[in-house]
Formats: structure tokens, C-alpha cells, sequence
């Protein structure tokens, strides 16, 4: 069974941006953790999956986003879009930090933090697929997204995301305090 972990990803996030405390977000960011895990094993983002892997509940909705998926696919014909580049790992690492912090704000209560990180990372399918450019640093981008929920995020959260993106933890909470508005390195936009 193919699965599109971008439109898959999307989907999530935007039930994330809608949650509330009688949402099933939980249940979904787990398949989805399990996806990105699949995708950093296989290297690519539409990955294969055995028949039953992905549970009864989700079979309608997966297969739906996949078939969204791969109709963008043909659409953009952009080459090698699956593949996962250098730069694409490092989304992929970033998205399952997010994804485990996610799932830990849900769990504690914290949806309105759920909601603004859904919210922000709902466009993702663009930012996977398309080929990677020089100068354009999308990695960073997520990292300023994510800066934005800075206090509510846990510090495994916090030390992971500056280590994907190369930057120094204590650096970065100095510039949080300074009230800073944008981080920028080499090459960010």
C-alpha cells in the first residue's frame, strides 16, 4: 500500500489546527510518527507500506490524501520530488520532533498551542516536494515557526529543533528574550 506522508502530514496538521479536547488528534499523530519513521527508513516521502499497516480507522482518509498526493505529483512533475535530499532529511527530522511535541501538547491539554503549530505547518506537501534550491533554507523556516510557541514547548523540543537547523540553544533563547521577530543565517529567506 503506498502511502503520501506530505498530504498525509497536511491532513494532520489541519485536524490539529481545528482540534479540540474531544478530537481524536492523538490517535492520528501516532500513525503519523510511524509514517515519518517509514520515510527516514525508505528515504522517500510516498513510501510502501504492507496491506493492514495502517489501522481500519484511517484506511479512507489515507488512501484519500494518497491519491491527492500522487495526482500533485503528476501535476507538478517536479524530478525527483520523493527522493529525500540532505536538505528534505532535515524537514523530515524536523517534522517528527513536531509531530512528538504535538502529541506531547495534546496530551497535557495544551490545544491552543496545538492548534497555532497546526495551523502553521498545514501547507507541507509544497515544502517536501518541491527541489531544493540554493539559498533557500525551508528548515529555518519551520525553526521560525516553531519559535513562535517557544514557552510551551518542552526542552527536548527546543534542544532537537536547534540541533536540525545548527544552531545553539542558549543562543536562540537569548534572541527569544531580546524579543527578536525573525531568526536568519546564511542563506535563510
Amino acid at each position: 500500500m503506498l502511502i503520501d506522508s506530505p498530504f498525509i502530514l497536511a491532513a494532520t496538521f489541519q485536524r490539529c489546527r481545528r482540534a479540540d479536547s474531544n478530537a481524536d488528534i492523538g490517535e492520528v499523530l501516532e500513525l503519523v510518527s510511524d509514517i515519518l519513521r517509514v520515510v527516514e527508513q525508505q528515504g522517500k516521502v510516498l513510501i510502501d507500506v504492507p496491506e493492514g499497516w495502517v489501522p481500519e480507522k484511517w484506511l479512507t482518509a489515507v488512501r484519500a490524501d494518497t491519491q491527492r498526493g500522487l495526482d500533485y505529483m503528476i501535476t507538478t512533475k517536479f524530478p525527483d520530488s520523493d527522493v529525500l535530499s540532505p536538505e528534505k532529511r532535515r524537514k523530515v527530522a524536523l517534522l517528527r520532533l513536531l509531530v512528538r511535541e504535538l502529541h506531547r501538547l495534546w496530551t497535557i491539554g495544551e490545544y491552543p498551542s496545538v492548534r497555532r503549530l497546526g495551523g502553521m505547518f498545514q501547507h507541507i506537501p509544497q515544502w517536501l516536494r518541491e527541489p531544493d534550491e540554493p539559498g533557500r533554507d525551508v528548515s529555518m523556516r519551520f525553526f521560525r515557526g516553531i519559535t513562535t510557541t517557544w514557552d510551551d514547548l518542552s526542552l527536548e523540543m527546543r534542544k532537537g529543533c536547534c540541533q536540525v537547523v545548527g544552531l545553539d540553544l542558549q543562543a536562540v533563547e537569548e534572541w527569544i528574550k531580546t524579543g527578536g521577530d525573525s531568526i536568519r543565517t546564511a542563506g535563510s529567506k
